[in-house]
């Protein structure tokens, strides 16, 4: 596998000790100076083509969570019938 270099990153809070953050809160960005540096070296094609993924696999899940709760609910009507 060839040398990686971190450009960004998505972390979630899992634990916190302050009231500033909530658990499950989304946080990440960029290095800007990387980014910078990325995209004016190799364009800024494939990293819209990856975050689009990311988003792409995010909504999939989504949908998928949401279709599974609305049948599971479904299910709870049709036994209380």
């Amino acid at each position: 596998m060839g040398e990686t270099e971190l450009l960004g990153a998505i972390n979630v809070v899992t634990d916190t000790e302050t009231n500033q953050e909530k658990i499950g809160e989304i946080q990440g960005g960029f290095n800007e100076i990387k980014l910078r540096e990325h995209i004016r070296k190799h364009g800024h094609a494939g990293l819209l083509e990856t975050l689009g993924d990311m988003i792409a696999k995010t909504l999939d899940i989504h949908h998928d969570i949401q279709r599974k709760l609305m049948e599971h609910a479904d299910s709870i009507n049709e036994n209380k019938q």
